[in-house]
C-alpha cells in the first residue's frame, strides 16, 4: 500500500493531483471534474505507483498550450527523465490522453511512451475531420473559440493525429497508442476510425454500444468476476434479465481480452477504473 501523501499541483492553467511511488509513472485524464478524482487514490493495481490524474473537464477551454502543459506536468511531478512512461485515459479524456503522449514522445524520443484510450474523441477540429456528430463537440467548440489564444489551440491541438504521427517517427517506434472504443456507437467507431492504420497504434471495437463500456470492465480479477461484474450491470434498472445478459457479458469480457493479447503492455495497467457509475 502506498501512504505516500496526494499533493495538489498545476500543470499550466489545470489542476492535478500527484502522488509520488515506485516503478512506471502512469498519468490518468477522466471526464470527471477534479474533485471527483480521488478514488484513484484508493486500493487499486496502481497503489505503489507514481500517479497523476487530470480532469479533462478543465482542458475544453483550449486556454492553455498543450506544450506547455506537457513540459510543466514532466517538470511539476519530476517526471522529466522517465524511461517509462504510460497514460490511461477515457471518453474526452482519451483525447488528452493520446494528444500528451504523444507530445511527450516527441519531446522525449528516447522514452517509451504508451497510451491507453477508451471511448475517445481524437479530432475535435476542423469540423470537417471531425463530425459533428460526436458528443460534446458543440460545448467544446463553444468553450475553446472565445479567445484568440483559444482559438489558436483549438486549431493546433484539435486534431491528435498530426502528433501521433510525429511521436511515431521521433520515437522510432516507442511510442505505442491502444484506441478501445464501442463497435455499435457510430460517433465513437467515427473518432476511433480516424486512427486506425497508424503504425503503433492498435484499434479495437468492442461489442457494445455503450459509449461508458470502461466502467464494467476489468482483468486483473478474472474471467468469472469480469463477466459477473459486466452482467450485473447490464441487469441493473431492468434493462434485460440475467439470461439474457450472459452472453452479451460474456462477448464483451472475450473482446477485451483479445484486445488485451493484441496489446498486451498496454493493457496489463487496466485493473479497475472507478469512473462514473453506469446509469
Amino acid at each position: 500500500m502506498n501512504d505516500a501523501r496526494i499533493e495538489s499541483l498545476r500543470a499550466g492553467s489545470y489542476r492535478l493531483h500527484f502522488r509520488p511511488g515506485q516503478g512506471r509513472p502512469l498519468l490518468i485524464i477522466h471526464p470527471s471534474p477534479i474533485e471527483e478524482t480521488a478514488a484513484w487514490f484508493g486500493p487499486s493495481g496502481y497503489d505503489d505507483r507514481p500517479l497523476a490524474v487530470m480532469s479533462a473537464r478543465e482542458m475544453e477551454r483550449f486556454d492553455s498550450d498543450a506544450d506547455d502543459v506537457v513540459r510543466a506536468l514532466l517538470a511539476a511531478t519530476g517526471w522529466q527523465d522517465a524511461a517509462d512512461l504510460q497514460v490511461l485515459g477515457f471518453s474526452t479524456g482519451g483525447y488528452a490522453a493520446i494528444l500528451y503522449a504523444a507530445m511527450m514522445s516527441v519531446l522525449r524520443p528516447a522514452a517509451r511512451i504508451s497510451v491507453l484510450a477508451f471511448s475517445p474523441m481524437t479530432c475535435v477540429w476542423p469540423p470537417e475531420a471531425a463530425g459533428w456528430r460526436v458528443a460534446h463537440h458543440e460545448r467544446v467548440v463553444a468553450a475553446g473559440w472565445q479567445t484568440p489564444t483559444q482559438r489558436r489551440n483549438l486549431e493546433r491541438f484539435g486534431d491528435t493525429r498530426p502528433w501521433v504521427r510525429k511521436a511515431v517517427s521521433a520515437s522510432d517506434g516507442c511510442f505505442r497508442a491502444a484506441i478501445l472504443h464501442p463497435a455499435r456507437n457510430a460517433r465513437d467507431v467515427a473518432q476511433a476510425g480516424l486512427l486506425t492504420g497508424i503504425p503503433g497504434v492498435t484499434v479495437a471495437a468492442l461489442p457494445t454500444a455503450q459509449h461508458t463500456f470502461y466502467t464494467l470492465l476489468t482483468l486483473k480479477r478474472g474471467r468469472a468476476n469480469s463477466v459477473a461484474r459486466i452482467q450485473l450491470a447490464l441487469t441493473r434498472h431492468g434493462r434485460m434479465t440475467p439470461a439474457e445478459a450472459l452472453p452479451r457479458a460474456t462477448a464483451l469480457h472475450a473482446a477485451l481480452a483479445d484486445a488485451a493479447a493484441a496489446a498486451p503492455d498496454l493493457l496489463s495497467l487496466y485493473a479497475m477504473p472507478r469512473p462514473a457509475p453506469v446509469g
